[in-house]
């Protein structure tokens, strides 16, 4: 039997991103069913909306969903900092998730990182990795020209 692609996504957090994050990830496994796709999960603190969302899906042997461990924030933080904040407090989470992945892959080799563009700060942890994959981001045009 030949060995599925591990395609790992990571959403920025949040229960709208990763609706349409898993929409987008059944149209690929649909399209080819040599595809894995491991979606990991940045959980907002004190909210229940993602817990509730990931507990209603199975994973099944193309899906896998890991919700990465809650993190806590400051209380007087914003929105902007508190973004920050929560990526910055899940890099080492991500990092060993993705290590995880790699080690139990016989070939450990991830075919392909699709990232959230508000998930910038996972860029860097990804580069740092030795790991080589193909890297997508996946925002719509006026944000990206935003930020041009």
């Amino acid at each position: 039997m030949m060995k599925k692609a591990e395609v790992v996504i990571i959403p920025s957090p949040g229960v709208g991103h990763l609706v349409s994050t898993l929409e987008f990830a059944k149209l690929l496994i649909n399209r080819n069913n040599h595809l894995r796709i491991t979606i990991l999960v940045i959980k907002l603190p004190h909210t229940t909306e993602t817990d509730i969302y990931t507990k209603s899906l199975s994973n099944s042997n193309s899906l896998n969903i890991i919700n990465l461990p809650e993190c806590s924030l400051p209380t007087n933080s914003n929105l902007g900092s508190a973004m920050n904040a929560i990526l910055e407090a899940q890099k080492q989470n991500v990092k060993q998730a993705v290590a995880d992945l790699i080690t139990e892959r016989e070939d450990g080799v991830l075919a392909a990182f699709v990232v959230d563009l508000l998930t910038c700060s996972a860029l860097t942890l990804l580069m740092l990795l030795e790991n080589s994959p193909s890297l997508r981001l996946c925002s719509s045009l006026p944000v990206l020209l935003f930020l041009v």
